[in-house]
């Protein structure tokens, strides 16, 4: 199979299933393989999040047809630059241990106090960006302290 990289705009899946980042989409010519074949099935294809939803409108046409209509009504390859390498992990409630989470955050991301201090806002706050493993052990971490967390990839 094909890594979840957006047939669209060529921008991957870099959180491992962490957070919603986007979906195969299956095409009108979709043909799943034969148990024990190697390859990617015909009209099988994965959107990021951004074009997840009009990909899904256009299911009902042949893949190479849905892909057309996509690329000329959607928009071609992201542009450079704008694909980041890690998924993140995000605090959206600091919780009733507020002066853990500072010291976690402080380890996680290797921040001064003032950093960490300036980083940390109410309304939410990204801890790292990292590889989906570690950002799974940090967010056990994390949570053990009473914060909310949530994954998110770029």
């Amino acid at each position: 199979m094909k890594p979840p990289i957006c047939a669209l705009c060529h921008k991957p899946c870099v959180c491992d299933g962490l957070a919603d980042c986007g979906r195969w989409i299956t095409f009108a010519d979709y043909r799943p393989l034969p148990p024990g074949a190697a390859g990617h099935p015909a009209g099988l294809e994965w959107f990021c999040r951004q074009h997840r939803d009009a990909a899904a409108e256009c299911s009902g046409l042949a893949s190479k047809q849905a892909m057309a209509w996509l690329a000329a009504h959607r928009g071609g390859p992201a542009p450079n630059g704008s694909q980041s390498s890690a998924a993140e992990l995000w605090v959206t409630d600091i919780g009733p241990q507020p002066i853990k989470v500072l010291a976690l955050l402080r380890q996680a991301d290797q921040l001064s106090p003032a950093q960490a201090r300036q980083r940390m806002q109410p309304g939410g706050f990204r801890v790292l960006s990292a590889d989906p493993h570690s950002l799974r052990r940090w967010h056990e971490i994390f949570s053990a302290t009473g914060a909310q967390m949530e994954y998110r990839c770029p």
